[in-house]
C-alpha cells in the first residue's frame, strides 16, 4: 500500500462522504458509527475494519497489544498530542478499529497503518454546541461534528476540525489545572467528611461557547483536516 494513496483516499472520504451527512436526528450510536465506516470504506475499500466485539478478542493478542496499550496511555493523558500515537510494532495492512478503548472513551475510531495511528472522535448535538464533559479536545485529534442547526443554502449538517481549532495550548493548561484543583478540593472535604455518610463526587464539566456549523472558519478548518490527513506520516 502506498502512503499517498491511503492519505488521499482518507481525505476524500471526509470531503466527499462524511461531510455530506444530514443531521443524525434520532440515530443511535451504532447506526452513526456504521454510516461513518461505510463512508470511509467507500473511498478506502482495502481497509481492514475491526468491529468492537472482534477487537475485544484481538487486543489480547501480542500482535495488537501495542495498539491497546498506547491508546489507553494517550486516553489517560488529558493534555496529549495525538501525534504521540506511535506503536512498537509494524502493521502493514491499513486498519480501521471501532471503539479501540471501549465505548465511553476516546477515540471512537482509530486508523492504524505501519507504526502510527489517527484518532477520530464523533460529536453530535442539536444546538450547534458541544458539551465536552470531563474530556478536553486533543491536539491533532480529528473531530467529526454533526448538528441539528437549521442551515441555509443546503449546507450539510456535518463538519470536522482538529482539536487545536477549538482549544489553545494555554487554554488547555488552565483548564487542566482547574480540573486538578477541583479534584484536590473534593479530596480535602471528603477527608473532613470521613465519619459522615456523605461524600462529594467532583466531576468537572468543560463547556465551550463556540459554534461549529455556523463558524466563519468552518471551510478552512475542514481544509486543514484534509491537509493534515494528506500529509500524515505513518512511520
Amino acid at each position: 500500500m502506498d502512503d499517498n494513496t491511503l492519505n488521499s483516499d482518507l481525505a476524500r472520504a471526509f470531503r466527499g462522504g462524511i461531510s455530506t451527512f444530514c443531521y443524525f436526528d434520532g440515530a443511535r450510536g451504532d447506526s452513526v458509527d456504521n454510516m461513518i465506516v461505510n463512508a470511509v470504506r467507500r473511498y478506502c475499500p482495502y481497509l481492514f475494519v475491526v468491529e468492537l466485539a472482534a477487537w475485544k478478542e484481538l487486543r489480547l493478542q501480542a500482535q495488537y497489544r501495542p495498539i491497546k496499550d498506547k491508546v489507553q496511555e494517550i486516553a489517560r493523558g488529558g493534555s496529549c498530542d495525538c501525534l504521540d500515537l506511535v506503536f512498537t510494532r509494524y502493521y502493514d495492512r491499513p486498519t480501521l478499529i471501532r471503539q479501540p478503548n471501549n465505548t465511553q472513551q476516546w477515540p471512537d475510531f482509530l486508523v492504524v497503518y505501519k507504526q502510527r495511528g489517527i484518532g477520530i472522535e464523533v460529536k453530535s448535538s442539536k444546538q450547534d454546541q458541544i458539551v465536552w464533559n470531563s474530556g478536553l479536545p486533543r491536539m491533532n485529534g480529528i473531530y467529526i461534528y454533526n448538528g441539528g442547526l437549521a442551515t441555509q443554502d443546503n449546507i450539510p449538517n456535518t463538519t470536522y476540525f482538529l482539536g487545536q481549532h477549538v482549544l489553545t495550548v494555554m487554554e488547555q493548561k488552565l483548564l487542566s489545572d482547574a480540573r486538578e484543583a477541583s479534584h484536590k478540593i473534593s479530596h480535602l472535604y471528603n477527608d473532613l467528611l470521613n465519619t459522615s455518610r456523605w461524600s462529594l463526587y467532583a466531576r468537572p464539566m468543560f463547556n465551550y461557547a463556540g459554534r461549529f456549523l455556523a463558524n466563519e472558519g468552518r471551510v478552512q478548518r475542514e481544509t486543514d483536516v484534509q491537509n493534515f490527513i494528506e500529509s500524515f506520516s505513518w512511520e
